[in-house]
C-alpha cells in the first residue's frame, strides 16, 4: 500500500493504524488509507515513540512546538480541527543561567524567561487507557510527566 508519509506508525485500536505525521493517514485493516485532517499547528519531528497517539475518547495527540496538541481525528476541515484542539504544555522548570561561550558555558534551549523559568519541549509521548498523556520532557530522558488531569 502507498501512503504520503511513512515516517511513523501507531495503533488506532481495532480501526487499524496511523501512518506518518505530515500528513498522517488512517489505514484500515483492509489497507485503505484515509488522510487525517490536522489542525493548523507546527508538528515536531518524532525523536522516539509514537508520532500521533489515539486517546481513549478517540481524539488524537501529537507533539508540537507549543506543547502537546489534542485534536479530533474526524474533523472535516483544518479550521474545525483547529477550533476543537487543545494545547497542553509541560510544567515550567527552573532554567540554568546562561553563560556566554567564552565563559565555558553552553546556551540553554529554550532561553529562560525573565523569571528564570523554561518551558521544556516534549521529546517523546504516549497515552494510557484512562486518557492520561505521558511525555518525556527534553532530550535527556531523566523523567516522565503526566499532562492534564
Amino acid at each position: 500500500m502507498s501512503v504520503a508519509d511513512s515516517s511513523a506508525i501507531s495503533s488506532d485500536g481495532a480501526s487499524g493504524f496511523i501512518v506518518g505525521l505530515s500528513p498522517p493517514s488512517l489505514v484500515s485493516e483492509s489497507g485503505t488509507a484515509t488522510p487525517i485532517i490536522l489542525p493548523s499547528a507546527s508538528f515536531r519531528p518524532v525523536h522516539t515513540g509514537q508520532a500521533i497517539s489515539v486517546m481513549a475518547n478517540g481524539n488524537l495527540v501529537a507533539i508540537t512546538s507549543a506543547g502537546v496538541l489534542e485534536f479530533p481525528g474526524n474533523a472535516s476541515s483544518a479550521e474545525a480541527a483547529t477550533a476543537a484542539s487543545l494545547t497542553l504544555q509541560l510544567p515550567a522548570e527552573q532554567c540554568q543561567p546562561y553563560a556566554p561561550s567564552g565563559a565555558g558555558g553552553t546556551p540553554v534551549t529554550p532561553l529562560p524567561s525573565p523569571t528564570g523559568l523554561c518551558s521544556p519541549e516534549a521529546y517523546a509521548m504516549t497515552v494510557d487507557g484512562a486518557g492520561g498523556i505521558w511525555v518525556v520532557p527534553g532530550s535527556e530522558g531523566a523523567s516522565v510527566e503526566r499532562l492534564g488531569t
